[in-house]
């Protein structure tokens, strides 16, 4: 079998495969289809299977394809072509097809690939990593010039203020923060309910107080 005829047998299965569907599913609006549109959708699946052939001669381009699982068990006519192209027919199971493949590429190719996938991903971990970052100094620096005013902020706030200046509190305090205090400062606070610990305007005090250390 030459390289045409591989790629034509795979172009007449996809437009087979599409008409049958329409045929089934919108027999009506096939039939209405005019014979210039039916053409040209033949004539654009050809150019789609030529493109897909010249992938899988692309070792770069093969193995990128195999990675978005393009030649697993189920893609039985791109692995048709796939063979057609190589004459390496591809394995019964999907554990077996990937090492096929990545022979095929190449050992160099595959790692180049691999390698440089690598690199991006641990590049965008880091940016994620430094936005969260940035986000947290952010919120940190908006809070801590609120208490250093001694504004109020709510006790979810003081919370996670405490967190962030690496001020321990006991689980019951911040508890009492989350559920009891909608604000606070080191003069008042609103509550819910009746009665609020000092532990919660120790905390605030103490928040202050680290505060004041670092911009010493």
């Amino acid at each position: 079998m030459t390289r045409t005829d591989a790629v034509l047998r795979f172009a007449q299965k996809m437009i087979d495969n599409e008409l049958a569907h329409h045929q089934e599913h919108r027999p009506e609006a096939l039939a209405a289809l005019p014979a210039t549109e039916l053409d040209g959708y033949k004539k654009g699946e050809r150019i789609k299977a030529y493109s897909l052939a010249d992938e899988i001669e692309d070792k770069s381009l093969c193995f990128l394809r195999h990675q978005r699982s393009g030649f697993d068990t189920h893609n039985t006519a791109t692995r048709s072509l796939f063979f057609g192209i190589t004459g390496i027919a591809l394995p019964s199971t999907n554990r077996e097809t990937d090492a096929v493949v990545r022979a095929y590429c190449g050992a160099e190719t595959v790692a180049r690939i691999e390698a440089q996938q690598k690199n991006e991903r641990n590049a965008a971990d880091t940016a994620k990593r430094l936005e969260t970052q940035r986000k947290i100094d952010a919120r940190k620096a908006t809070l801590s010039a609120k208490v250093a005013a001694n504004e109020s902020i709510p006790g979810d706030d003081l919370a996670e203020l405490c967190g962030m200046l690496g001020i321990e509190l006991h689980p019951r305090t911040v508890g009492m923060l989350r559920k009891r205090v909608r604000s606070i400062n080191a003069n008042s606070a609103s509550i819910v309910g009746k009665g609020l610990s000092n532990a919660a305007y120790h905390a605030y005090m103490n928040c202050a107080t680290a505060i004041e250390k670092q911009s010493a």
